[in-house]
């Protein structure tokens, strides 16, 4: 079975970045003999948009079967920010990077009206509301025949993260083979994302999940609370009355903080150490309060310790951050053969004072990681 593919010329601005994969189908193209291609990648990634742009002037069929793969992911921030708009400062491209990720169906959506903020209350909190009846959508796309994988991310999104055991628990699957493939699978699709806590290495059964796909987290955490409200109609007239500026705000930081752990290698790359092997996750006791955790820690081979403190907030920090972070690094566990590297990681840096105290080995910004 072949049906041919109709070649619609996207528009200039509805298309950017994919150099990688561009390039990947033009080495395939030009190879000797046939070829079939599979793309995949999750809802509204661009995966016909792309095909698009790499058969312009061809002939090109499209057959059950395949012999190469090509996963299409989320754009990186510095394409994002191209479907965001010029007109927006660099943290208010962030906030909607933060928001919905690197999709580019739900960045369009965030130039609609004059502020991310304002365009995401629009439509996540008013009845048809795109963004209202998305998550539905992605689950009958891409979950429709198998229901463990909605539990598995219904089950994350009530708690933040958890082991995979106890998520099997919770939702009733088996731990056999099944529930490996579908763990994998929700990985592959840029859904769920494993790490491990510092201390516990890799290959533990420590290591947790959590959801990672940004639009998701922002549905489950904003949205389905109020969704018998939206479905009443209760925001229509004004729908950023759904969505105050301080859970906004605190959830924006939230974000920010799976962002920084998600992108471990572009840190670890500002940081001067991306050729040294290490773990990273974040550190916490059991049953400890939010002051008695670090946010991100790198255990590298080279005998260093990096600890990072994360804050997302308009002013630049200060030196209120020094005393609650200390108090955490001291839970760490004592090495006096390892060194340790404090690092703070904010968009807009850090204040005058707190860089004058010298108390941070490095402070990394927006401008140094977005890049």
């Amino acid at each position: 079975m072949a049906k041919k593919l109709e070649n619609r010329a996207a528009e200039p601005t509805s298309f950017v970045g994919r150099e990688f994969e561009l390039n990947r189908f033009r080495e395939i193209r030009n190879s000797q003999g046939p070829n079939i291609v599979v793309v995949y990648g999750r809802r509204r990634v661009g995966k016909t948009t792309l095909i698009q742009r790499a058969i312009e002037g061809e002939r090109v069929f499209f057959f059950e079967g395949s012999q190469w793969e090509m996963p299409i992911r989320e754009l990186p921030f510095c394409d994002a920010i191209k479907l965001l708009g010029a007109n927006k400062s660099a943290l208010e491209q962030l906030d909607g990077y933060l928001a919905v990720g690197g999709v580019p169906e739900y960045l369009r959506l965030l130039h609609t009206e004059s502020s991310v903020y304002l365009s995401l209350a629009k439509h996540g909190f008013t009845e048809g509301g795109f963004f209202v009846h998305e998550a539905e959508r992605v689950f009958v796309s891409s979950f429709a025949e198998r229901p463990g994988y909605r539990a598995i991310l219904e089950s994350l999104a009530k708690k933040a993260s958890n082991t995979k055991s106890s998520i099997l628990k919770i939702t009733g699957n088996s731990s056999g083979g099944g529930a490996k493939n579908l763990f994998e699978d929700l990985e592959l699709c840029g859904f769920i994302y494993p790490y491990s806590p510092f201390g516990f290495g890799e290959s533990t059964r420590e290591c947790r999940w959590m959801i990672s796909d940004s639009y998701l987290q922002f549905f489950f955490r904003l949205i389905a609370p109020k969704l018998p409200s939206i479905r009443r109609g209760e925001f229509n007239k004004k729908p950023s009355n759904a969505l105050s500026h301080v859970e906004y705000r605190k959830w924006i930081g939230l974000s920010f903080e799976r962002f920084c752990l998600f992108h471990h290698r572009q840190i670890a790359s500002v940081l001067g150490f991306s050729g040294v092997e290490y773990q990273v996750g974040p550190f916490y006791q059991r049953n400890a309060p939010k002051a008695g955790q670090l946010d991100l820690v790198f255990d590298r081979k080279d005998r260093v310790t990096t600890v990072c403190e994360i804050k997302y907030q308009i002013n630049p920090p200060g030196n209120e951050v020094i005393r609650p972070f200390e108090t955490a690094i001291q839970l760490l566990p004592p090495n006096k053969q390892r060194s340790m590297q404090k690092v703070l990681i904010s968009p807009n840096g850090a204040s005058p004072s707190l860089v004058k105290s010298g108390y941070f080995d490095q402070v990394i910004d927006w401008l140094s990681l977005g890049a």
